[in-house]
């Protein structure tokens, strides 16, 4: 019964195979704080809303007047929007005529 031993090369390439494989699942924990910064500061994520609300007419018209813009803070019973509601009155005219 002969028993082989690895050779020198054999030892090194799994080492080293062992090694990458090992970096490669590789990760850090790290802790977030706040801080102060100046005026302008790049950063890269992914911006989820605290709610979001869809608008929809009650009547048709035409938009006249929308309020702010996307991502913007409005406060209770602010105005939105505005319709044109000429056609709407027209309408309702000449059912009344």
């Amino acid at each position: 019964m002969t028993i082989k031993f690895p050779t020198t090369s054999t030892i090194i390439i799994s080492s080293v195979l062992l090694i990458v494989s090992m970096q490669s699942q590789a990760w850090q924990l790290m802790t977030v704080e706040a801080a102060e910064f100046g005026s302008k500061i790049k950063i890269g994520g992914t911006v989820i809303p605290y709610k979001e609300v869809t608008l929809s007419a009650q009547v048709p018209g035409r938009i006249q007047y929308i309020a702010g813009s996307e991502g913007d803070y409005f406060q209770k019973n602010n105005l939105l929007l505005s319709i044109d509601d000429d056609d709407l009155v027209a309408k309702r005219r000449a059912a009344l005529a």
